[in-house]
C-alpha cells in the first residue's frame, strides 16, 4: 500500500467522528480544528540547515506541547513523553540495523508496541494522544539526527511515521469507545439485575 494513505484515511474518519459525534464541547472544536490542520500541512515541507521534513510533524509537536503544559500535572507525561520518544527512535534504529528483524510491517509492530505502551503510562484519552505525539516527534527527530551522524538523510514526519501516528491516536480512540461501551452494557445489566432481585423479594 502507498504510505500516507493510512493517514489520509484514518485522519478523515477522525475528523468526522470529531466533528460530527463527539458531544459539542471546546475539546470537539480542537480536536476537528488539529485533524483538519494536520491533514493541510501535510503536503507541505520545511528544510533547515541539512535537515528536512513535513510541516505536519511541527503541528503535532506544537499541539502536543500544548495539551501536556495544561495538564495539572506536567512532570510526569513530560518523562513519559521521553521515554517512549527514546524507545521509538531505538526501534526504527534496530530496523535500520536489523531490517530481518522485523518480521511484520514497522505500522503494525511499531504501532501496535506504541499502543500499548501509551495506555500503560497514560490514562486520560487526550493526554495519551498529546503523549504519543510529543513523543513519536521527539523521537523522529532523534533518529534523523543520529542518522545524518553516518552520513544518511531521511526527513522528519515522513509518510511512514504520519500512518504510524494516525493509527496509534486511532487505536487509542477506539479502545477508549469500546470501554465506554463496555460500562454502559455492565450498568445496563447489573440494574436489569437489581430490578429482578428486587421485584422477587
Amino acid at each position: 500500500m502507498v504510505q500516507g494513505l493510512i493517514f489520509y484515511y484514518l485522519c478523515w474518519g477522525l475528523w468526522v467522528v470529531a466533528t460530527f459525534l463527539m458531544s459539542k464541547t471546546r475539546k470537539r472544536i480542537v480536536a476537528s480544528m488539529y485533524v483538519l490542520i494536520l491533514l493541510i500541512s501535510s503536503g507541505s515541507s520545511w528544510e533547515l540547515f541539512r535537515y528536512s521534513g513535513s510541516y505536519a510533524v511541527l503541528v503535532i509537536l506544537v499541539f502536543s506541547m500544548h495539551i501536556i503544559l495544561h495538564y495539572q500535572k506536567v512532570f510526569y507525561p513530560t518523562l513519559a513523553s521521553l521515554f517512549i520518544g527514546v524507545g521509538y527512535a531505538g526501534i526504527l534504529l534496530f530496523e535500520k540495523v536489523v531490517p530481518v528483524w522485523m518480521m511484520m510491517p514497522r505500522l503494525v509492530i511499531v504501532g501496535v508496541l506504541s499502543f500499548v505502551v501509551v495506555s500503560m503510562l497514560v490514562e486520560p484519552v487526550f493526554l495519551k494522544i498529546a503523549v504519543w505525539g510529543f513523543a513519536s516527534a521527539l523521537g523522529e527527530c532523534l533518529y534523523t539526527i543520529i542518522l545524518s551522524g553516518y552520513g544518511y538523510a531521511e526527513d522528519v514526519g515522513d509518510w511512514a511515521y504520519l500512518d504510524v501516528y494516525s493509527l496509534v491516536c486511532s487505536l487509542v480512540i477506539l479502545n477508549s469507545g469500546f470501554v465506554k461501551v463496555s460500562e454502559i452494557l455492565e450498568q445496563t445489566v447489573t440494574n436489569r439485575i437489581k430490578r429482578k432481585v428486587g421485584f422477587r423479594s
